[in-house]
């Protein structure tokens, strides 16, 4: 239900989604959930309504998610993200804007992404959304996958000298490290320690 301004005739968020965008992508998921509904719009027979404050109540099975595109967009975008560490699958229709900041911690590299082509048209408005729309996956394997990953980038911070100047060979060497973790390459793992344990023998034996 996205928000659609003046120019669509309109300043309602309860816009149905079009059908040419849901039907196809109910025969695939087959949705048990419509988390961002109302009686009148609702894509499942169950559905959370804003009576329900769908934000606070446990999302489960395969859901539907076309939240409103305003200020709070943002936290529907982190529940479904969280939701599908539980084991849900969210399906959300949304806006794109890559230049925020939870584009990047809760869809990039995490779910999976596509992009729709042109302007649908929602509920009677008269003309398309001239937004650029996507249709954003959270599954839980993969969400899992980057979580772990984001764990583990976390483990090998980059190296600086006291004077916070970062030292060439060492800053080289951590991001090595980083891309053997997080690419589980013991093998090379291996060779990067080995080679800092070799240039560390030098520098004590030059001491």
């Amino acid at each position: 239900m996205p928000y659609i301004n003046q120019r669509f005739n309109s300043a309602t968020t309860e816009w149905s989604t079009p059908d040419t965008i849901f039907k196809p992508l109910d025969n695939e998921f087959h949705f048990t959930l419509d988390v961002c509904a109302s009686k009148e719009n609702t894509k499942c027979k169950q559905f959370f309504s804003i009576e329900h404050d769908s934000l606070k109540e446990e999302w489960h099975g395969i859901c539907w998610m076309n939240p409103p595109y305003g200020n709070s967009l943002y936290k529907w975008i982190k529940k479904a993200y969280y939701s599908s560490l539980n084991g849900t699958v969210v399906v959300g229709l949304l806006p794109v804007r890559t230049n925020t900041g939870y584009w990047h911690d809760y869809i990039l590299n995490i779910a999976e992404v596509r992009y729709i082509r042109g302007y649908p048209k929602f509920g009677d408005a008269k003309q398309g959304l001239k937004v650029p729309l996507a249709i954003v996956i959270w599954r839980k394997g993969v969400s899992l996958i980057n979580e772990e990953r984001n764990m583990k980038a976390t483990l090998i911070p980059k190296v600086k000298n006291p004077n916070g100047l970062p030292v060439p060979k060492a800053v080289e060497w951590a991001e090595q490290l980083r891309d053997a973790v997080l690419r589980d390459d013991g093998e090379k793992l291996f060779v990067i320690i080995f080679r800092i344990w070799t240039e560390a023998q030098k520098t004590f034996n030059r001491k």
